[in-house]
């Protein structure tokens, strides 16, 4: 004899993956609408997103979206520290992600999220989908979202790479291409601002302290094991001594003073220019004002 609970679930769960499937062929085609392929976002990874909303999916989860290279990482690390009140540096890689999954490693094992959490957050570089019930958005001025990309992708060849090169093959018709339309995405989504939060990372170099903050606040979560009074400035701290920067003797504010002259304004002109040039026609320019950095 069938279980009617069971079959009651598993009719929820077909309608949560005709929901999940319907929300993404609307994004499919808003990125035929501006001439971009969903593949590298869409085709290739809705799996992921389908496992989620079906199989795990809470309306209380919160997950952290940015284009790479825009703090995410900064982001949760800091967040661990805030969760756990352990240092993410003293804990293996492995450890970290099993308390804020990064949907790009893979299916997701929600069994390994702590039971002490009340709010669980999540990773994700993907377009705004609305699988995702609450958003913390990420935004970085792309000129140096996209060099540090550059730099990374180069890091990883284990040579040189030009930068012409990089922003013909790489930015503009690979995974991660086109951060206006990456940007867009969350800007215009119809969430309100009870479901999505928009951090500039200038922002968070600027306050951590009051990014973290506004983060828990945002999130709704009342497990916080270490305050981010107390997790901000130590992770500014290690950043400067890290670069050999004296710390001693110096207020918090000048502190994040020095923070932000290592972190912005790296992008060489030469890169600017070629970028500029591969992207004249594009909205990113226009965005990249409206965002106040231009």
């Amino acid at each position: 004899m069938t279980d009617k609970n069971s079959q009651h679930r598993g009719q929820g769960d077909s309608g949560m993956k005709r929901t999940c499937l319907k929300a993404t062929a609307r994004l499919a085609a808003l990125f035929c609408r501006l001439s971009l392929s969903p593949e590298p976002y869409v085709a290739q990874k809705m799996d992921l997103l389908v496992d989620y909303a079906v199989r795990i999916r809470k309306k209380s989860d919160v997950w952290i979206s940015s284009y790479p290279r825009s703090g995410n990482g900064w982001v949760r690390a800091m967040l661990y520290e805030v969760l756990t009140g352990s240092d993410p540096l003293d804990r293996p890689h492995q450890a970290h992600g099993q308390v804020l999954p990064d949907i790009h490693g893979g299916y997701i094992d929600s069994s390994q999220i702590p039971d002490y959490l009340d709010v669980r957050f999540f990773k994700s570089h993907f377009h705004f989908s609305r699988v995702f019930p609450r958003i913390i958005y990420l935004v970085r001025d792309p000129v140096d979202s996209i060099y540090s990309l550059y730099v990374r992708a180069a890091k990883k060849r284990g040579r040189e790479m030009a930068p012409d090169r990089f922003i013909r093959d790489f930015y503009l018709k690979g995974l991660f291409r086109y951060w206006d339309a990456h940007v867009l995405s969350y800007l215009t989504a119809p969430y309100d601002e009870r479901r999505i939060m928009v951090l500039r990372y200038e922002d968070i170099l600027a306050d951590p302290v009051k990014a973290l903050s506004e983060i828990i606040a945002f999130s709704g979560t009342a497990h916080v094991a270490k305050s981010p009074q107390k997790v901000g400035p130590r992770h500014i701290d290690k950043f400067l001594l890290k670069r050999d920067v004296d710390v001693q003797n110096r207020t918090y504010h000048e502190k994040t003073d020095l923070l932000r002259s290592l972190q912005l304004n790296k992008t060489p002109d030469s890169f600017l220019a070629l970028l500029r040039r591969g992207t004249q026609r594009s909205q990113l320019w226009p965005l990249r004002q409206w965002l106040g950095y231009g």
